[in-house]
């Protein structure tokens, strides 16, 4: 069974994302390297950002981490959630 949070959770419960733990953002972003290649421009961008970021176990900003569960939503399908 996937960890990663789905969907509903994350819009049901948005200012929780801003607490996100380090563990859920490295599974967010490990689950998100599997659909790179459906992303374009300034998405794919921040997306190689946040994942440097992550490889530096670095903790993200509030903005970035909003971002990285707008990218969560937008290209990981429900059923793989």
């Amino acid at each position: 069974m996937n960890a990663s949070p789905t969907r509903r959770d994350l819009q049901a419960d948005y200012p929780r994302i801003f607490a996100m733990t380090k563990i859920e953002q490295h599974k967010m972003v490990e689950t998100l390297k599997d659909y790179i290649h459906k992303m374009r421009g300034r998405d794919l961008d921040d997306f190689e950002m946040m994942r440097k970021r992550d490889r530096d176990d670095e903790d993200l900003d509030e903005i970035s981490r909003r971002h990285l569960a707008d990218l969560f939503i937008r290209y990981v399908p429900d059923r793989l959630r």
